[in-house]
């Protein structure tokens, strides 16, 4: 019957424009799916070429900082030393004043030292001297 077969003709035509509703569906979200994952893997791989970028942005800067500190501990170093030659310096001068002070004074002392035993020596044997020439002329005069 034609009925039949119409109802049977609009069943086939529903399954087959359905088929290709889905088909035609799944190629349209077959192609968003595929652009989504490209652009998705691209922008992954932009995420990470910008990563790597980054992190070699952050080590030139933690280098360069690095490289800031050694040079300026270096220039203390050598400032800390220039420092200490000075101090140094200023030391030595006031001790070196000190003890020219005292070489002089130990020097000045030893020769008035000198300077007292010779005349001490000279008064003792002048006493001396004189008590000789006392004992000396009293012989003679009695002697005579």
């Amino acid at each position: 019957s034609r009925w039949a077969e119409k109802t049977k003709n609009q069943a086939l035509l529903r399954r087959v424009g359905q088929k290709l509703v889905l088909r035609t569906t799944s190629g349209m979200l077959q192609a968003a799916w595929m652009t989504w994952r490209g652009r998705a893997r691209l922008h992954k791989t932009e995420q990470s070429k910008l990563a790597n970028v980054l992190r070699i942005w952050t080590h030139r800067s933690i280098w360069q900082c690095w490289i800031t500190w050694a040079q300026h501990t270096l220039e203390a170093k050598h400032y800390r030393r220039k420092m200490s030659k000075v101090v140094s310096r200023w030391l030595h001068q006031t001790t070196s004043h000190a003890f020219e002070t005292w070489k002089f004074e130990t020097k000045d002392n030893a020769r008035r030292q000198t300077v007292l035993g010779r005349v001490v020596r000279h008064w003792s044997n002048k006493a001396l001297w004189t008590c000789w020439n006392t004992w000396v002329e009293n012989v003679r005069e009695t002697v005579r």
